[in-house]
């Protein structure tokens, strides 16, 4: 069962701030009793079953936990006034209460509301096809310095390439500061959204266990839209941006065509071939491929 984990830190990690506001979920097979399990499994069974009329989760998993640590009471019933009635000083009060009893219970201990930015559709895939392996990461509010572990025979030269790729791509400055104990140490100005293309390094399995892989595909299969395509965003139309990369992202993760009682891989390779195939896909998707190709003929 997954658990939010709020305000923690980790190896390698530093904080100006307590960690307060960090979230991130992590997966422990003993947690929860039976009845959170089956809820759990009901919530996911439900939002499958509505995808197509209702697109967001609504945090439902994290409210889950959050009720439980935070025992609040039951909500009041909400007060229904009329347009020709008067508001009562009751209603007003219950109102109130209501609101505060309803939002104190899906407060993080460390005074936040945790939320998920779900929205967009092309966060995921880039991260599956261009996942590293991150020995440390320190942030300021001027650049980030990332340690990687370097799991083939790179020479300086192929690693400023990787840092022309970031500049070619937004960031303002990615120079190799040094390499010891077989890491390479780049320093990063400009904290691009497209510092997850640093390089392909082969470490997908180390990165993303067996758990994370399963809540990726669920995830996107519950985002693919009925033509089999996927959108920029989650509400969006299908367009060869989102269902290129998502379909790429499928493949990579081990999905097959013939996978699944409704075939999703296959009516998503059917519409990206109906729709003219990767040529017709955008200058940011255009440029992901590119460098999946790059880096294979390595």
């Amino acid at each position: 069962m997954w658990k939010l984990k709020i305000a923690e830190g980790g190896k390698n990690l530093v904080s100006g701030n307590n960690f307060i506001g960090r979230q991130h979920w992590e997966f422990d097979p003993n947690a929860g009793t039976p009845q959170e399990r089956a809820e759990v499994e009901r919530l996911r069974q439900e939002f499958t079953k509505n995808r197509f009329s209702i697109k967001q989760s609504s945090d439902l998993l994290t409210r889950m936990q959050l009720t439980k640590e935070n025992q609040r009471g039951e909500i009041p019933e909400a007060v229904k006034v009329g347009e020709e009635e008067k508001i009562t000083k009751e209603a007003l009060i219950t109102t109130m209460r209501r609101s505060l009893t309803f939002f104190s219970s899906i407060q993080a201990h460390d005074g936040h509301w945790p939320a998920e930015f779900s929205g967009p559709l092309f966060f995921v895939q880039p991260l599956i096809s261009y996942s590293c392996s991150c020995t440390s990461l320190h942030l300021s509010f001027s650049y980030m310095v990332l340690e990687l572990r370097a799991y083939q025979e790179l020479g300086e030269e192929e690693f400023e390439f990787a840092g022309k790729l970031l500049r070619d791509c937004g960031v303002e400055v990615a120079t190799v500061v040094g390499m010891a104990a077989g890491q390479w140490r780049l320093r990063v100005a400009g904290l691009g959204q497209w510092i997850m293309t640093l390089y392909i390094t082969g470490s997908l399995d180390e990165v993303i266990g067996p758990e994370h892989k399963k809540e990726i595909i669920r995830y996107l299969y519950n985002h693919q839209n009925e033509d089999g395509g996927w959108g920029t965003h989650i509400v969006g139309h299908s367009t060869m941006f989102g269902s290129a990369l998502s379909y790429i992202a499928l493949r990579i993760l081990g999905e097959k065509l013939e996978d699944h009682q409704d075939m999703p891989m296959a009516r998503a390779r059917k519409w990206i071939l109906d729709h003219g195939g990767l040529v017709t896909i955008t200058s940011w998707g255009k440029f992901w491929v590119s460098v999946i190709t790059w880096l294979h003929a390595l």
